[in-house]
């Protein structure tokens, strides 16, 4: 589970931060800062443009997940993980915390039901019973704010809670989709090939552009001539048929081709 943190404003200067290393990145994918090699930082940023690139492009990226997110008097905007991008609803513990008390209320039928009906299975106990029961308790917190109300800002990776909490350390569980970690890619079968091949093919690319800068080298036996156009080609044609096997699922993604007209 991702842990979520407290509300922190933007440091100064943290957009011109973001905007020189896209600027930084683009000047490597250029072949920027290298001779005719491709030198440490160069493959690093190869195997980061893979691993954004399948993001962008496939749902395996994805998976469902929870996280716990903690509570402060008078505090309603909270920035939680840089994987999550979406929170589909905010669960509370109870429905008496919305009081302003830090107590739990003790539901006498909660109690009579547990034990008249779950912890003895010799009684008259009965599937509709329990539905009817699971109603109930739904029923409640949708009346007395067992859920949250809430705003998601994507961009910033922050969610605003509509209604400023009351009381101080309530811990409350987010439904969250958010990106898969790096490790968990790679450790994926189906996964691993593609996010290499993607990481090969930027470095063709980086690679070419570089070697394209020099059209030949001096030496004692008359020089040698670059594979600019070479690795480039390469590159696109690379790029082409991967982008194809994710429209093709190759990776496994869990969800196939919706309603198609045609």
């Amino acid at each position: 589970m991702n842990n979520a943190q407290t509300n922190q404003k933007k440091e100064v200067g943290e957009e011109s931060t973001i905007s020189t290393e896209v600027i930084e990145s683009t000047l490597r994918r250029l072949g920027d800062y290298m001779d005719v090699e491709l030198p440490q930082e160069h493959l690093e940023e190869a195997l980061k443009i893979a691993f954004r690139k399948y993001r962008q492009r496939s749902s395996n990226a994805l998976e469902e997940s929870y996280a716990f997110l903690t509570l402060k008097r008078g505090v309603t905007e909270y920035v939680v993980d840089r994987n999550i991008i979406d929170i589909k609803k905010i669960y509370r513990g109870g429905v008496s915390r919305s009081f302003g008390t830090n107590t739990t209320t003790v539901d006498p039928f909660n109690i009579n039901f547990f034990n008249t009906y779950l912890l003895n299975p010799m009684t008259s106990g009965s599937l509709l019973t329990y539905e009817l029961y699971s109603q109930k308790m739904e029923l409640m917190k949708r009346m007395f704010k067992g859920y949250l109300n809430y705003v998601w800002h994507e961009h910033s990776r922050t969610v605003s809670v509509v209604e400023s909490p009351r009381v101080d350390g309530e811990v409350v569980i987010l439904h969250t989709y958010n990106y898969k970690p790096d490790e968990i890619l790679l450790s994926e079968m189906r996964v691993r090939p593609w996010i290499e091949d993607w990481t090969l093919m930027e470095c063709k690319k980086m690679l070419g552009l570089g070697r394209g800068k020099f059209q030949s080298l001096g030496g004692p036996s008359g020089g040698t001539s670059m594979n600019s156009s070479d690795l480039l080609q390469q590159a696109q044609q690379e790029e082409e048929r991967l982008i194809q096997e994710l429209k093709d699922f190759v990776d496994g993604q869990s969800e196939g081709w919706a309603f198609v007209i045609g």
